[in-house]
């Protein structure tokens, strides 16, 4: 038996996926058209998480998990 998700390239990807470490929590940010704009959408979901996630505190170091979904 084999399981696999399907991924699109971040390139044609509509949609980014963002997973804590500790919660194991998802944020999901729709891909804008240039690059800034996906950065500065994707530090804000991160930042504002930061500060609700209940398993960590906001100064915790974490890396997350970033994957591109197809939708």
């Amino acid at each position: 038996m084999r399981i696999a998700e399907h991924r699109d390239a971040p390139a044609v990807a509509k949609e980014i996926k963002i997973m804590c470490p500790h919660c194991s929590e998802s944020m999901f940010v729709k891909r804008p058209p240039t690059w800034v704009e996906r950065q500065k959408l994707m530090s804000e979901a991160i930042n504002e998480h930061r500060k609700l996630c209940a398993k960590a505190p906001p100064e915790a170091q974490r890396v997350y998990e970033i994957t591109y979904p197809r939708v």
